[in-house]
């Protein structure tokens, strides 16, 4: 490097402390100009579209379930109008003999042979009783297909809970065993008193 150009580097860089400092002043302004007027604003604004897609979402949530409550609610007029129309009037539960005879008379009209009929313990509750009823028939596959089709027409207080049919399906079936458990729902003791 001669003198001239050893001149020209320091003649440039002698003032570096001045630029330093210029630079640090530029940064340290632009450190405080961001954290004092952007950084909130932008965290704000972030903030802000992270609670709309939330909202977003919430909303899509309420309508879904404003939907279901509205199907519920036809569901449950529909079932009103139902009991409006054919009520069911139950029994007290000194009328489980009919209630054993009646599915006994089904069972033969429908050309099945009664194995076992056993009532069980009543079961309490304010707005009705329950007496689950086990019931093991032999017939044909069909005759216990329209056994339990008739059961509901014709005993609107008995509700088949489960049942298990074994045996072949075919017309030309030999038997098929039917166990049914049933509910009969009969009146609670202080509505039959009265």
């Amino acid at each position: 490097m001669t003198e001239t150009s050893a001149n020209r580097w320091w003649g440039r860089w002698k003032h570096w402390p001045i630029h330093a400092t210029g630079i640090a002043a530029c940064l340290a302004i632009t450190a405080v100009a961001y954290f004092a007027g952007v950084h909130d604003p932008l965290q704000r604004f972030l903030g802000t579209a992270v609670q709309r897609v939330e909202l977003d979402r919430r909303r899509q949530t309420e309508r879904r379930l404003i939907g279901q409550m509205e199907d519920l609610e036809r569901r449950v007029a529909q079932v009103r109008r139902e009991l409006e129309a054919e009520p069911v009037r139950l029994r007290p539960t000194g009328h489980l003999n009919q209630v054993l005879a009646q599915l006994a008379c089904l069972a033969g009209e429908r050309g099945l042979v009664i194995k076992t009929i056993q009532p069980g313990g009543v079961q309490s509750d304010p707005h009705y009783e329950a007496v689950p009823i086990f019931l093991v028939t032999v017939g044909t596959y069909r005759t216990s297909a329209q056994f339990m089709r008739e059961l509901r027409r014709r005993c609107p207080d008995v509700t088949l809970t489960s049942f298990s049919l074994t045996g072949d399906p075919a017309p030309t079936a030999s038997a098929a065993e039917l166990q049914a458990q049933m509910i009969w729902y009969a009146a609670p003791e202080a509505a039959s008193a009265r």
